[in-house]
């Protein structure tokens, strides 16, 4: 969403840093008394507000629409940035060959039904066999990204 209040016009180094600031608890009316005293800030009010000072008004709706994006999109940052490391030390842990290993797995499941089956075709026997080849098929897809991409082995 494009905002155009008076917070919304200031340059993105000092939303930055009234952001971070609005992050650590920083009171309103401190926040206001320092952006209202610098130059930077004081220009864009002159040119586009009648000189205007950023008010309560505008400081709160600023917490309840850009600070709140702010804060969505540095939480997805982050999680983006753990799940990354996640993947880094499964891949790091499995050698580069996850998928071979889960292959392995999955074979073993089979080995272990069929070891233990009767011959006879019960739901339960039908249901676990189902399973086995859904998780078979996403693995193979799995494996061709890999095999595509020179990871797997």
């Amino acid at each position: 969403m494009t905002r155009n209040g008076k917070i919304a016009r200031l340059p993105d180094d000092l939303r930055e840093e009234l952001n971070r600031r609005l992050q650590n608890a920083e009171p309103g009316g401190r926040l206001l008394a320092w952006l209202n005293a610098l130059p930077a800030v004081q220009k864009v009010l002159q040119d586009q507000f009648a000189g205007h000072p950023v008010s309560k008004q505008n400081l709160s709706e600023w917490r309840a629409g850009g600070f709140s994006e702010w804060q969505t999109q540095r939480d997805c940052l982050a999680n983006t940035q753990d799940i990354a490391a996640g993947a880094d030390q499964v891949a790091e842990a499995a050698q580069g060959r996850l998928s071979g290993h889960l292959a392995t797995v999955l074979a073993a499941r089979y080995a272990g039904l069929l070891l233990n089956w009767n011959g006879e075709v019960t739901a339960e026997f039908g249901r676990k066999i189902r399973t086995l080849g859904q998780l078979t098929r996403t693995l193979t897809v799995l494996r061709r990204c890999e095999l595509r991409a020179g990871v797997a082995t």
